[in-house]
């Protein structure tokens, strides 16, 4: 799925309702009384290793030179390991070691694998956990024994062996263990069967071991093992089946929560097993608040069992009453955890007992990328300073601000952000009910002071009510984030009457994307040339694939898209009964009802995907409603388009000038009642500086300075790249040339390369996009169930138009 179609779809993923409000001419406030947060942990960090920063983009693929990363990490209440391994310039590891170490300040120990100790000797750590005495490593050795001859040609021959060591904190190796199928009683299959340890935890005495075998009588089963690696009785966890552990951990006094998908059909399942009775507790989806998250995010300790959220903090579970309580809030312990674990099978959090934990996390910076441990414990409310809460709340999709509500947070002495996040109210049933919450909030009039918001949000439903104050208040008082700054158009798209209540931090632009000769008839068009146009296409070609869009998606996109064309907020006013939202409804109903996949007779295996693929090079489709993301918009959707010279034109639309925007990440607005205003705008503006904005992940930057540096950096880009080619270091039809000489077949996968008239012609495209997308469920929902009786044929076009057109003014004017 591309980046396009993955905003949209959150665009239309949930719904606002409008409430009335308080009158907007109330005095000023009194200020609240300063206060401390709930749930605040304080922290020690520790940067336990430091390398190169590891990139995979073009450039650095160019002049590869191996690198060094950590790759998995384990906690545990005895301590902590980490895996760290060295890569050369042919992909070779060269270097593996694990260090681990205690949660007492001291430095990790380091041990090594010794490869390599022969030519052709693969030796690595498979698995390890942390035990009182130090660290328990899996260790897989495969060792050239000799060599022999295969169809003429001399091949090594391995002798593989798994061992369990023991090491003490001081590196020294205190037992060792050959690990085979007799070691736990199971037959050996041969050589062409296969053995090896899966995972290993640690109850806080003995070890247990999940095993990768073709021996059914491995399958479903912990085996046991005492400290000193000697075999015990071990635990049935499943009854037959393909099975894989998603989480395994002891917790409590003796209690085993387990998590397992049946990789045969059974899906999911999850229990908890008292040890010494051997009773299970299945946990149902819905058995915990959290729902399936405590199948991926849960772990244990000496003091119980927790769920980790990394954008909220951590919550204790009752696993008698299936309950979850919040222990501790990681923003507001100013803690940042959204760079996560380094580990697949992990959680980088463990319980310490007594309330405490541990966290490995991951950082980069300027280049280099830290493993750092801390080490969180409860802090005492009476030592916190008090301070003016600023309540920063979300409903949507929000992420990348945390840096921001920290910094925020530790460079004052008299306010501090609380975030709030309306999305732990959804369920898997319901993802709209924090939404739901967030309307019951402003309806009691508890309006957050910033919300952040995502392009499903839409500040003209509020315009009238006095809820959300005029940024531009605040930009005309600002000495250095004046207007001139933004992009003019993104501005102007986001004002309401003269206003702007909101303001993204960047954007990206839809349109049609499709070959340039052919989708530039289409451009520039009013939906009736448009749905003319489409209906003389010849027999045998058609504007989208049929694959692509089903009907109520195209429905969607194009009645968002030209939200503004049918609906004036400003005046709760709207106007579908005419002949361009006819002529809309005319190409939709032209759109498959489903989608292929959902054809019953639909066959994956025989269906022509490659005559699928070539639908555009063939011309027998024209366009893709796609969007653009970056400066390399274009070469980004060669896996759609191939090699073929693309553009984007802009969407059919009354102004003829189809191309729209949306938020791609934060969209801020400010409540027009907060006793912080000044403070929130404050808060607000650090995310259109220019160290932010150059640095956005995804999107379009709205401010002139960043995005003129991203332009330049695409340009600087291509320019590199046309060198690299022309020097031979770069890619020459379908070769690699290497720094040695060598030249490296690379598969061709038919990429239309970016030029720098393509980056100017985005730069252009960015610089002249008017409109913002609108949203408006509620609305839409109207229109599809009046709609589909023209689609059906029980009504024509102009009956539903005249119904919709009524209705839809009936919404606007009761919530005006």
């Amino acid at each position: 799925m591309n980046r396009f179609t993955r905003a949209l779809a959150g665009a239309l993923a949930a719904v606002l309702a409008v409430g009335s409000l308080a009158a907007c001419g109330e005095k000023k406030r009194k200020l609240p009384e300063k206060q401390v947060l709930d749930h605040v942990y304080k922290y020690e960090t520790k940067t336990l290793a430091t390398y190169d920063e590891v990139k995979w983009d073009e450039d650095a693929q160019k002049d590869f030179k191996g690198y060094t990363e950590v790759q998995d990490t384990v906690l545990s209440p005895a301590g902590y390991a980490y895996r760290t391994v060295t890569v050369d310039k042919d992909y070779n590891t060269t270097a593996q070691s694990v260090s681990f170490g205690r949660f007492d300040g001291s430095d990790p120990v380091t041990v090594d694998t010794g490869l390599p100790t022969g030519s052709g000797d693969a030796v690595y750590f498979s698995a390890t956990a942390v035990v009182p005495q130090g660290l328990a490593a899996v260790m897989d050795e495969n060792r050239v024994v000799g060599e022999q001859k295969v169809d003429g040609e001399t091949v090594p021959i391995y002798e593989q062996k798994t061992y369990l060591r023991i090491y003490g904190f001081d590196g020294a190796k205190l037992s060792e263990t050959e690990i085979t199928p007799a070691l736990f009683g199971l037959a050996d299959t041969g050589a062409n069967g296969y053995f090896g340890v899966d995972r290993v935890i640690t109850d806080g005495k003995d070890l247990y071991m999940t095993l990768r075998s073709d021996n059914t009588e491995a399958t479903g089963k912990l085996f046991h093992l005492g400290a000193d690696g000697s075999p015990k009785e071990p635990i049935a966890l499943a009854d037959g089946g393909d099975y894989y552990f998603q989480s395994l951990y002891f917790f409590g006094e003796g209690k085993l929560f387990a998590s397992y998908y049946d990789q045969s059909g059974g899906g999911s399942t999850a229990f908890i097993l008292d040890i010494a009775t051997g009773k299970k507790t299945k946990v149902e989806r819905d058995s915990f608040p959290g729902g399936y998250a405590v199948l991926y995010n849960s772990f244990g300790g000496p003091d119980g069992m927790y769920l980790f959220d990394s954008t909220v903090g951590v919550y204790k579970l009752d696993t008698d009453a299936m309950t979850q309580e919040m222990v501790c809030n990681f923003l507001n312990s100013d803690f940042i955890f959204s760079s996560g674990s380094m580990s697949y099978s992990n959680l980088p959090l463990a319980s310490l007992g007594d309330g405490r934990f541990a966290a490995l996390r991951s950082s980069t910076k300027k280049g280099k990328t830290s493993t750092q441990l801390s080490v969180l414990e409860p802090a005492d409310p009476a030592a916190l300073q008090p301070k003016y809460i600023i309540t920063v709340a979300s409903a949507g999709y929000a992420y990348n601000f945390e840096e921001q509500v920290v910094n925020f947070n530790l460079s004052s002495d008299e306010y501090r952000i609380k975030y709030v996040n309306y999305g732990t109210y959804n369920t898997t049933e319901d993802y709209t009910l924090g939404v739901k919450q967030l309307k019951a909030d402003i309806l009691a009039g508890n309006v957050p002071d910033i919300l952040i918001a995502d392009e499903s949000f839409s500040a003209a439903d509020y315009m009238n009510k006095g809820v959300f104050a005029d940024l531009y208040t605040y930009i005309d008082k600002d000495e250095t984030l004046t207007r001139d700054k933004f992009l003019p158009n993104i501005l102007s798209a986001c004002e309401l009457n003269g206003k702007l209540y909101e303001l993204p931090t960047s954007v990206y632009i839809f349109g049609m994307m499709g070959e340039k000769s052919r989708v530039a008839e289409f451009g520039g068009l009013t939906m009736r040339e448009f749905a003319d146009k489409v209906a003389a296409l010849p027999d045998g070609v058609k504007f989208v694939r049929d694959g692509d869009n089903t009907r109520d998606q195209m429905l969607r996109m194009l009645f968002f898209i030209n939200y503004a064309d049918f609906i004036n907020r400003a005046d709760a006013t709207c106007d579908f009964d005419n002949d361009d939202f006819r002529a809309l409804l005319e190409f939709v109903k032209t759109v498959p009802e489903k989608s292929m996949q959902d054809d019953p007779n639909f066959n994956s295996d025989t269906f022509d995907w490659d005559a699928y693929s070539n639908m555009y090079k063939e011309g027998k489709a024209i366009a893709q409603i796609s969007g653009l993301t970056d400066f390399f918009g274009f070469e980004n959707m060669s896996y759609t388009f191939g090699t073929l010279e693309t553009d984007l034109v802009g969407l059919p639309s009354r102004d003829r000038n189809g191309y729209a925007f949306s938020a791609t990440q934060l969209k801020f607005l400010l409540s027009a009642k907060s006793p912080f205003a000044d403070e929130g705008w404050k808060f607000i503006r650090q995310f259109f500086t220019d160290d932010v904005q150059t640095s956005l992940e995804y999107g379009f930057p709205v401010t002139v300075s960043a995005l003129n540096a991203a332009k330049q950096a695409a340009l600087d880009k291509i320019e590199k790249r046309a060198a690299e080619q022309k020097e031979g270091t770069g890619e020459v039809n379908g070769y690699m040339v290497g720094d040695n000489g060598v030249t490296i077949p690379i598969y061709d996968q038919g990429t239309r390369y970016e030029t720098a008239a393509d980056v100017e012609h985005i730069y252009d495209i960015v610089m002249s996009t008017k409109k913002q997308l609108g949203y408006d469920e509620s609305i839409y929902n109207v229109i599809m169930e009046e709609a589909s009786a023209y689609f059906s044929g029980e009504k024509s076009v102009e009956e539903v138009t005249k119904l919709i057109n009524n209705r839809v003014g009936i919404i606007l004017t009761e919530n005006r």
